[in-house]
């Protein structure tokens, strides 16, 4: 028998095969439909029992009947509070999220338009109805305004359900992680601090104050959190991933590049962990394997907004601008407010001398964040290549208003003193420069831009270094 011919006969049977499989698939398929139907049918029975009732009570003027319907009632909206949460919380669960337990901050935003649009519709069915007579219900509810990033909401029935049950470390936990999404990081860490008091070797709530402490810029501690919770779960990728982030901040990046590997290894294709990774390999400069990590979260996820942005940035480092700016453009057409994007692409237009359209975007950006130190910067930079020289200084000057020791401005600023010559102006602003970040130092020594200078004994001495 030849290679055809039993590739045929092995065809062959898996379509005979098929074919019952097929049948069994539809059966269930029936069946899931029908349950849902059945369930959407109680539903609006109890629905239109209530209406009944509240027809009837509303016309009975005898206190004894009154009362019985009055309890009646009282018996549906249980029921239909049952119902509404019993669909609010399978709604929970697949999403991924775990309702009366303690949320987990991972990035991951979980919530599918389908899934949404059913969870909104469970909340509003549950806002009509008399509050929920337990702090388990209160926490569902509160999980579910999370998910919908209804903050303030959440806050609300969170505080509600730790009035019931005040040593409730779930609901701390969760309080505070809502608190960290309306940036309110002090009230948050106060929240972890109260869960972990409960449950002191908890890695979720060790993960979670370790992301509050990432958003305070106090790394050390973050990465305290970190290794203890990793003592307590050393195979959870979401948590090795968390630190990567530490370490990049605290210019770790061979241990960055370590935790994002190994996240990968604990979890296959973790799109976090890859643009992770590709932030770092851009910051060490090896830029193919930041492509080649960016390209496989792209592949796996193509509307991730934050790689496509981490791409462009790529590109823009590659002088690959036109490629860079199809990528920003997409970034921004999924989150239209993501400024990072904006200023990328400001940049984008700048290194290709679309000057106006760079303003454009940095211009945006502050609408956007009004103090925004590197939209200053970047604007800044814009103005001085078009001669606008006062414009320029007022947007430096603004930059480290807000950021003092900002060693990019600084340097900027010596250049924009030379094009205005003034020489030893720039050079107090080039020393400020060097004296903030050594690598100035030797910029300064190989730019072009400080040729005019270049024999001025003040700048040779800076740049010697003597």
């Amino acid at each position: 028998m030849g290679w055809a011919t039993l590739l045929g006969v092995i065809l062959t049977i898996w379509g005979y095969l098929a074919h019952p499989i097929k049948w069994l698939l539809g059966l269930r398929g029936r069946l899931q439909a029908e349950k849902r139907m059945a369930l959407e049918d109680a539903g609006q029975t109890l629905e239109d029992m209530k209406k009944l009732l509240e027809e009837q009570l509303a016309k009975e003027t005898n206190a004894d009947r009154s009362q019985a319907i009055e309890d009646r009632l009282e018996e549906i909206n249980a029921a239909q509070r049952g119902y509404y949460m019993a669909r609010l919380v399978s709604g929970l669960e697949r999403s991924g999220m775990r309702p009366y337990d303690a949320l987990v901050a991972n990035g991951e935003k979980l919530l599918e338009p389908r899934d949404k649009a059913k969870l909104t519709e469970a909340v509003r069915r549950l806002e009509l109805l008399p509050p929920p007579p337990t702090a388990e219900q209160f926490m569902a509810s509160a999980a579910a305004k999370y998910a919908l990033e209804r903050y303030e909401e959440a806050l609300a029935d969170y505080d509600r359900a730790l009035e019931l049950r005040p040593d409730y470390p779930e609901a701390f936990n969760n309080r505070a992680m809502t608190y960290d999404e309306l940036k309110q990081y002090d009230d948050a860490l106060a929240d972890y601090n109260r869960a972990l008091e409960l449950r002191p070797d908890d890695p979720d709530i060790l993960n979670n104050r370790g992301v509050t402490y990432g958003n305070l810029k106090r790394y050390e501690e973050a990465l305290a959190d970190y290794n203890k919770a990793l003592e307590l779960s050393p195979h959870n990728p979401q948590i090795v991933n968390n630190r990567g982030i530490t370490y990049n901040h605290l210019e770790r990046y061979d241990d960055a590049l370590a935790d994002y590997s190994k996240a990968l290894e604990l979890k296959r294709d973790y799109l976090e962990a890859l643009n992770n990774r590709g932030v770092t390999y851009n910051e060490l400069k090896r830029y193919d394997e930041a492509l080649a990590d960016l390209n496989r979260a792209l592949e796996l996820k193509p509307d991730y907004a934050e790689a496509l942005n981490n791409r462009g940035v790529t590109y823009n480092a590659l002088k690959r601008y036109d490629e860079a700016l199809t990528d920003l453009n997409k970034a921004i057409s999924l989150k239209p407010d993501y400024r990072e994007a904006i200023g990328n692409r400001g940049n984008a237009y700048r290194a290709l001398k679309r000057y106006e359209e760079s303003l454009d975007a940095y211009n945006l950006v502050l609408e956007l964040k009004s103090d925004d130190e590197i939209a200053y910067m970047n604007r800044g930079i814009v103005y001085g290549m078009l001669g606008r020289y006062d414009e320029a200084r007022a947007d430096f000057e603004k930059a480290l208003q807000l950021k003092p020791d900002y060693a990019d401005v600084f340097y900027n600023m010596a250049y924009l003193f030379l094009l205005m010559d003034k020489a030893e102006d720039a050079i107090s602003y080039l020393e400020k420069a060097i004296r903030l970040d050594e690598k100035y130092r030797q910029m300064a020594a190989t730019d072009s831009d400080f040729d005019n200078i270049r024999d001025d004994h003040r700048f040779r001495k800076l740049v010697e270094g003597s």
